[in-house]
């Protein structure tokens, strides 16, 4: 009889396990995969921010990686967060687009007591990706509102004061975006430049900024942006 379990075992083969990794350029607690394309991947990604996260969690956000003739990429894997962000059809500058690579990361982080979208973006050229950002600032609030949405209070004034606009001015009249009332200030979180959209009662809407020269943070507030460098760091250790 152990003869013959030992003929049974010396017969099997050994099956390779493959583990998949989701690239991503911080520490993540979770992940998860996401579907669509334009305005439906971004409610996708904005509806992951409703997932119950713990204070201090972060989750990363992929997509599956599309069929492809590049050497050593296997369709279906999780593919880097540029793919992603390629999908989301931005309206963003096309200078900024260019020069953000493949090896971002896209997900939602619980900090400052909320929990919304953010970017870690690997950007080819700090000075051209700057450029583009800076150009972006009048319309980032309204290309980026399903991740960064107005406070309850703020939403209801802009909508009031939207509607009594409309019945005092002709049809003519473009739409002013919301950002128009607000502006972009410059402030030092964890010892980095950043540039913060506050709304009317100073809080914050989101801000960006550089963790250095290859690395630009799209986030809420300031609590994720800090938190988002620790991880940043953390990944690189």
């Amino acid at each position: 009889g152990a003869y013959a379990t030992y003929l049974y075992i010396g017969s099997r083969t050994p099956v390779p396990t493959i583990s998949v990794k989701v690239p991503s350029l911080i520490f993540a607690d979770e992940y998860k995969e996401l579907s669509g394309v334009g305005n439906d991947l971004m409610q996708a990604l904005a509806m992951t921010a409703s997932d119950a996260l713990v204070q201090g969690t972060a989750l990363v956000t992929y997509v599956a990686q599309p069929a492809t003739e590049e050497p050593g990429v296997i369709a279906g894997t999780p593919a880097p967060g540029g793919v992603l962000i390629k999908a989301l059809n931005l309206s963003a500058p096309d200078l900024l687009l260019r020069n953000i690579a493949d090896k971002s990361t896209v997900g939602v982080i619980n900090e400052g007591g909320q929990t919304r979208a953010f970017f870690v973006l690997r950007v080819t050229s700090y000075e051209r990706s700057f450029a583009g950002m800076l150009t972006w600032e009048p319309l980032m609030e309204r290309d980026l509102g399903l991740l960064y949405p107005l406070y309850a209070e703020e939403a209801e004034a802009v909508s009031l004061s939207t509607t009594t606009a409309s019945t005092s001015q002709t049809s003519s009249t473009p739409d002013v975006p919301v950002a128009s009332k607000m502006r972009f200030e410059d402030v030092v979180v964890a010892n980095r430049d950043v540039r913060i959209l506050r709304d009317t009662r100073g809080r914050s809407l989101l801000l960006y900024g550089y963790a250095d020269k290859e690395t630009l943070i799209i986030a809420r507030n300031e609590a994720a942006f800090a938190a988002l460098l620790t991880r940043l760091s953390a990944a690189q250790q």
